[in-house]
């Protein structure tokens, strides 16, 4: 059996209940009914007939407006095409749909004024098309566009799924497609003509389009469109929804964040009417969505899918007891999980969907819309698996679009305008998890010119494109991570800037097999590690190598050169950000314990070219102290004199240090050598931790000697093999 038409549903409810109301808007107090729509849907007939022709397309440049509902209607009886469009959109953006779409009527908002030379087409305010009462003649019948026009009948909705510069692209979807969805939702939950939805997401979008505009107005049910959601008027959102009455309200879950922070006690209102409310656009994580349910007493139902299947494919069951780990259960269409894409313990692979939803193509894209199906079926590029319970679990996303606040965005389109930018070498822009937004815009730059800084960057893409797309961050890099293919790894990108690459970096810094023992500075190490991933230089390390009884390179001293080769090679993640080490050898140190010094000047002589053949950087520690402006000479004098004995007597590791010094001081009386060494220590330690200022420190000693060391985070390492803490030098 047929589906009725969109034109159909509106004219049956009009002659089954012609004064029950439809639509109200809370915030420009219109009250619409079924009988009243039906009338403006004949005088929009009307309008079309004498402004356009079948198969034309006819633009809708409004944001929230109730003229929605029987304009698409009216397109649907006279075979012409909606294209709703953001009222804020860039002129670019405007110009491109303009040209993509070729559309001959465009109809505004009131206060909505649309550049010359974007939207070339017969131009009205939304009050004169109302106004219109040109009556309709006979219905000049629908006109198949597009190679790729379904059996069900032909498109009568265009949605851009980026309005773009140069790649956004129509989804065609035809009154049967968006009837069809409103018939799935209505038996999976039992939606009834008693139902009354609210719907603060935009008529631009397909959430907003199907979820509390059409899918109310196919159940004969009541919608409450109130603005776009927005921080300003998230206050509000509880007292509408008691106010009206709501049974349903539609979120997305940056909505829900919102929410929870607004409301941290509660909703403040009864919300006894509502019964359950619709959750899509986004990934609903399970804390968020298990937070919200407790907080505010609603349950939640999740749905997945995309603006090619008019919303949603899966949805959650309608049940008291469902997964908070999965999208659902197939919702009026087939799901397939290809078996040539599978990887991962599970099978994942990419979600292929098939069912009277899906689009039929994409507008004047025919080689993109061949590529789009599979056998029948919808490739979304997603990834996931169907579980035991029949319940699909997304996993990732090949695709890279942003979604931000439920908005779609295309990062190649920003990437496109930045890269236009003089200063700009090349970027990435990429979507990463917030708990409010959902995703937030993040655009990685390589840059030419070193003054340029990331608002010079935002306000070059807020002059060209419209506010949605502009960068939330914008980051520089020394390069973008790439494959062998020159292909930029997205994933190292997102690792880099949400701060999980200096987290996996700690974790190979801690490894097991180069830990002597765990450090407590892990925080101030992934600082340090993600300050120099972000700012696109190496991450920096500082280590000493002493002096013993050897004149000569041992053995052990290059296992030891060749551990701390490996421990670093282990913990290079980034590509423009290399572990850099500064090896010190302790000349100064060798001096104050009066090694000979030709004796130590040989055997780091020879560790330095050993380690110079690693890649390390070499420093003698008395051209440090020379360069600042240190005196060893004092720091002798004053090792011995009354003035440091305060200060010995308080230093805590002095018995260790004077046990040391029976081994190593080789000059007269082991206290002696112990103060000469604590007041070194304390007189460079300090001098050290500025010079070296972004270091991370390593030592083969324990947490037991930080006293002489400089006060930066350390890391506390095996010599040369796990298990031995003797230093090399020392064997």
């Amino acid at each position: 059996m047929a589906l009725p038409t969109l034109y159909e549903v509106v004219s049956a409810a009009a002659a089954e209940h012609p004064t029950k109301t439809f639509l109200t808007s809370p915030s420009t107090d219109t009250s619409v009914t079924y009988g009243a729509l039906a009338e403006s849907t004949e005088a929009l007939r009307g309008l079309l007939q004498a402004h356009t022709q079948p198969g034309d397309r006819v633009c809708a440049v409004v944001e929230n407006h109730w003229i929605f509902f029987p304009l698409i209607a009216a397109c649907v009886a006279e075979g012409r095409v909606l294209v709703p469009l953001n009222p804020t959109m860039h002129p670019d953006e405007l110009k491109f749909v303009g040209r993509d779409s070729e559309p001959a009527l465009v109809i505004r908002q009131d206060d909505v004024e649309i550049p010359p030379k974007t939207l070339s087409a017969t131009q009205l305010s939304v009050s004169d098309a109302l106004a219109s009462s040109t009556p309709p003649g006979e219905a000049q019948g629908s006109q198949v566009i597009g190679d790729e026009t379904p059996a069900e009948g032909p498109p009568c909705l265009f949605v851009y799924t980026s309005g773009t510069t140069g790649s956004g692209k129509a989804v065609m979807l035809s009154s049967s497609n968006l009837v069809s969805m409103a018939r799935t939702f209505i038996d999976h939950y039992q939606v009834t003509s008693e139902d009354r939805f609210l719907g603060v997401l935009p008529l631009y979008h397909m959430n907003g389009i199907m979820v509390t505009g059409l899918l109310p107005l196919v159940a004969g049910a009541q919608t409450v469109i109130s603005d776009v959601f927005s921080f300003m008027n998230a206050k509000y959102y509880w007292e509408i929804a008691a106010r009206e009455e709501i049974t349903i309200p539609s979120l997305v879950p940056s909505i829900m964040a919102m929410l929870l922070r607004i409301f941290p006690k509660g909703p403040g209102v009864d919300l006894e009417s509502i019964r359950l409310a619709f959750c899509g656009t986004a990934p609903l994580p399970e804390p968020l969505w298990r937070a919200f349910e407790e907080r505010f007493g609603v349950p939640v139902y999740q749905g997945y899918g995309l603006t090619e299947t008019t919303t949603w494919v899966t949805a959650t069951p309608y049940a008291e007891n469902h997964a908070y780990d999965t999208v659902g259960v197939p919702f009026g269409a087939a799901i397939h999980i290809d078996p040539r894409s599978a990887t991962g313990p599970h099978g994942a692979g990419e979600i292929l969907v098939r069912g009277g939803s899906v689009m039929s193509g994409y507008f004047n894209r025919n080689k993109l819309t061949r590529e789009s199906f599979r056998d029948g079926f919808l490739k979304t590029g997603d990834l996931g698996y169907i579980d035991d319970a029949g319940e699909l679990h997304v996993t990732g996303r090949k695709k890279e679009i942003i979604i931000r606040n439920g908005v779609n965005i295309n990062p190649q389109d920003v990437d496109e305008v930045v890269g236009e930018h003089p200063g700009v070498v090349e970027s990435k822009t990429i979507g990463v998890a917030h708990d409010v937004m959902g995703e937030s815009v993040v655009t990685v730059c390589v840059r030419g010119d070193e003054e340029l800084d990331g608002p010079a960057v935002r306000d070059w893409v807020k002059e060209r494109m419209s506010d949605s797309y502009v960068p939330d961050r914008v980051l520089f890099l020394r390069t973008l991570p790439k494959g062998p293919t020159g292909k930029v790894m997205i994933r190292d990108v997102r690792g880099i800037i949400s701060g999980e690459r200096a987290k996996e970096t700690l974790a190979k810094l801690t490894a097991r097999r180069y830990r002597r023992t765990q450090t407590a500075d892990g925080d101030a190490i992934t600082e340090r590690v993600q300050s120099a991933y972000l700012e696109g230089r190496p991450v920096q390390f500082l280590t000493y190598w002493g002096c013993g009884k050897r004149r000569d390179v041992a053995e052990v001293d290059t296992a030891a050169l060749d551990r701390l080769q490996s421990f670093l090679a282990d913990a290079s993640l980034v590509q423009g950000s290399p572990m850099h080490l500064v090896l010190m050898l302790n000349s100064m140190h060798s001096t104050v314990n009066e090694f000979p010094e030709d004796h130590y000047r040989a055997y780091y002589s020879a560790i330095q070219v050993e380690a110079e053949r690693r890649g390390f950087e070499v420093v003698w520690q008395d051209d440090v102290w020379n360069e600042l402006g240190l005196d060893v000479q004092q720091v002798i004098d004053r090792a011995t004199s009354r003035d440091f004995d305060d200060e010995w007597e308080a230093f805590e590791i002095r018995e260790q240090l004077v046990r040391q010094a029976e081994k190593h001081f080789q000059g007269g009386g082991a206290e002696a050598g112990a103060r000469r060494y604590a007041l070194t220590c304390l007189v460079e330690g300090p001098a050290f931790a500025k010079h070296y200022p972004d270091s991370i420190f390593l030592t083969y000693n324990g947490p037991d000697m930080d006293a002489c060391l400089p006060d930066l985070p350390k890391l506390y390492l095996y010599s040369f093999k796990k298990g031995v803490t003797v230093k090399p030098w020392f064997t």
